[in-house]
């Protein structure tokens, strides 16, 4: 992840899809985690520490060098946003200068909300 500040865009004028998890879309991914949300990722029902941070690099082919799209998930102390468990969501652009989207609650939550006994987050992907 580049250090620095990331500008939240003024439009969306690339071509970068929007949904991380297009439905009927077969796609790949890269996942990064920092050192706390790594404790607890394998667990069998984690409890994310606040500071736990998910990055997941989304890949249109098995060998993309160059991410499609680049989800990350920032915990947060408790209390900070109960429907989101504490969870904050972030939608950057492949190059990962620009955040397309910041949530606590709407679609990401809504989704992730299906993930409750794991801490909001999905492991179908760790195999």
């Amino acid at each position: 992840m580049p250090s620095g500040p990331l500008n939240i865009p003024d439009d969306d004028d690339d071509d970068t899809p929007d949904n991380p998890h297009e439905k009927g879309q077969k796609t790949y991914a890269r996942i990064f985690t920092n050192e706390l949300a790594s404790r607890e990722i394998y667990n069998e029902k984690p409890v994310f520490l606040a500071g736990s941070m998910i990055v997941r690099e989304k890949l249109l082919k098995e060998n993309d060098e160059i991410p499609a799209l680049v989800t990350v998930m920032l915990k947060h102390e408790k209390g900070f946003s109960p429907k989101s468990n504490d969870w904050e969501f972030f939608v950057l652009d492949s190059t990962v200068s620009k955040i397309k989207k910041v949530e606590t609650k709407g679609d990401c939550a809504k989704c992730h909300a299906n993930a409750r006994e794991t801490d909001m987050v999905f492991k179908t992907y760790l195999k």
